[in-house]
């Protein structure tokens, strides 16, 4: 179906350009929600069924911010490059990409958790099922945290470096990598305790069936001195 079919069926309900290039804004069945570019580039929006979610990009570049029944979510866009944020059913939680570079946020049936990617470089967050967990991506390089069936508990990356973070059915508990390298943590059905890696290098720190334990790497002086 071409862009004048969907005219000819009212199927868009509002179609914005603001700024300059070749910017795009559709919304079809968006209810009370927003799909807005704001700022110059190839920037593209994108709101399907939205209820009162909004969907938008602000900045220049490529950047691309989709919802698709997105509740009262919001999918965002905010900064330059190529950035994009998608938010399928995800309920009240937001999905967003916030600075520059090669960052992508997807949330899916998100509840209340948030899947975000804050900073520059090719990091990545995702949010499955995450209830009120969130899933997040702080910093730059290749870092990625990744939440499935998170319960309450958060997976996050904060630093540079190929750092992971991954919850899967995580009850209240935390999986983090905190700092720079390929540390890894990893939480499966962690009930109340925490799985964190924080510091540089190639630790990595895994709780399965954890209960109320954490499970952690922490360097050692000798390491800090040494590395």
């Amino acid at each position: 179906m071409n862009l004048n079919q969907l005219f000819d069926q009212q199927a868009i309900s509002s179609l914005i350009k603001i700024g300059g290039r070749q910017e795009w804004v559709s919304q079809i069945g968006g209810g009370h929600g927003d799909a807005t570019q704001i700022g110059d580039g190839m920037g593209a929006l994108t709101q399907i069924e939205g209820g009162y979610g909004d969907a938008s990009h602000i900045g220049d570049g490529m950047g691309a911010s989709t919802q698709i029944e997105g509740g009262y979510g919001d999918a965002s866009h905010i900064g330059d490059g190529m950035g994009a944020s998608t938010q399928i059913g995800g309920g009240h939680g937001d999905a967003s990409h916030i600075r520059g570079g090669m960052g992508a946020s997807t949330q899916t049936e998100g509840g209340y958790g948030d899947a975000s990617h804050i900073g520059d470089g090719m990091g990545a967050s995702t949010q499955i099922e995450g209830e009120y967990g969130d899933a997040s991506h702080i910093g730059d390089g290749m870092g990625a945290a990744t939440q499935i069936g998170g319960g309450h508990g958060d997976a996050s990356h904060i630093g540079d470096g190929m750092g992971a973070a991954t919850q899967i059915e995580g009850g209240y508990g935390d999986a983090s990598h905190i700092g720079d390298g390929m540390g890894a943590s990893t939480q499966i059905e962690g009930g109340y305790g925490d799985a964190s890696h924080i510091g540089d290098g190639m630790g990595a720190s895994t709780q399965i069936g954890g209960g109320h334990g954490d499970a952690s790497y922490k360097e050692t002086e000798w390491e800090l001195q040494h590395r």
